[in-house]
C-alpha cells in the first residue's frame, strides 16, 4: 500500500505514508526499534548491517553508525550488544569485527585498533607473542572472559570439581564402611572364641582396640 487515511482533512483521502512509519490498509504505524522506514513504505524495513535503530519511528536518515570497537548486523536495536572479541578491532559503522593483521595484537573486547607486536604475530592474535614465550602460555591456553559470556565456563569448570569432590568422598565411605564391618565380623568371632577358650580374650581385646584407633575420623 504506502498510504494512509487522512482524515485530518475535510474530504478524507488516502495520502502517502510518513518516514518511520509503516502503512497498510489504510492505517499507519510506527516502527519498532531495529526497524526503520523511508517515505511511503508499506512496512518496515530491518535496520541495516553496520547501523541500529534505537528507537520507535526510525527513519532512514537517523539511523546510527555502530560504534567502533561493537559490530552491528541487521536489525539492531542498540550498537553495544556485541563487542568485539580479542584478536579483532572494528571502526565506526562496521557489519563486522575484523581480526588484527599479522604482527599486530589486541588483547581487550571491544577494542578499535591493534598493537603491533614486540617481535612477531600471527594474524588474529590475542596476546603479544614476545610476552607469550616469556611466561610459556599461548592463545589455546589462556581464556579471557568477558562478562557477558562467563556463566557457561564457570559452570563447566565447578561441575567438574563437585563430580570429583563427590567421587572422593564416596569412595572413602566406602572404606570406611569396610573396616567398620571388619571390626564387627572380628569383634563377633572374638566373643565366641573366648567363650571356648579364655586366654583368648585379651589378645583379641587389644587387636580390637588397635583395628578402632585405625578408622578415620570424617
Amino acid at each position: 500500500d504506502g498510504t494512509f487515511v487522512n482524515y485530518n482533512k475535510s474530504v478524507p483521502e488516502c495520502t502517502p505514508c510518513v518516514e518511520g512509519f509503516a502503512c497498510k490498509e489504510g492505517l499507519m504505524s510506527p516502527c519498532q526499534p531495529g526497524f526503520f522506514s523511508n517515505t511511503s513504505y508499506p512496512v518496515c524495513l530491518p535496520c541495516s548491517a553496520g547501523s541500529y535503530c534505537p528507537k520507535q519511528s526510525t527513519t532512514m536518515k537517523s539511523r546510527i553508525l555502530c560504534p567502533s570497537g561493537y559490530f552491528c548486523p541487521p536489525q539492531m536495536s542498540k550498537g553495544n550488544g556485541h563487542p568485539c572479541e580479542p584478536g579483532t578491532f572494528s571502526t565506526k559503522g562496521s557489519s563486522t569485527c575484523t581480526q588484527c593483521p599479522e604482527n599486530h595484537y589486541s588483547s581487550q573486547w571491544n577494542s578499535t585498533t591493534c598493537h603491533v607486536c614486540t617481535t612477531s604475530c600471527r594474524k588474529g592474535s590475542a596476546f603479544d607473542m614476545h610476552v607469550n614465550q616469556l611466561f610459556n602460555i599461548s592463545k589455546e591456553s589462556t581464556i579471557e572472559i568477558h562478562p557477558l559470556q562467563h556463566q557457561d565456563f564457570l559452570t563447566k569448570d565447578y561441575s567438574e570439581i563437585r563430580t570429583l569432590a563427590m567421587t572422593i568422598v564416596a569412595g572413602v565411605w566406602i572404606i570406611i564402611t569396610g573396616l567398620i564391618l571388619v571390626i564387627i565380623m572380628f569383634s563377633t568371632a572374638c566373643a565366641y572364641c573366648t567363650n571356648k577358650v579364655p586366654k583368648l580374650k585379651l589378645c583379641c581385646l587389644n587387636l580390637n582396640s588397635f583395628l578402632v584407633s585405625k578408622i578415620p575420623i570424617v
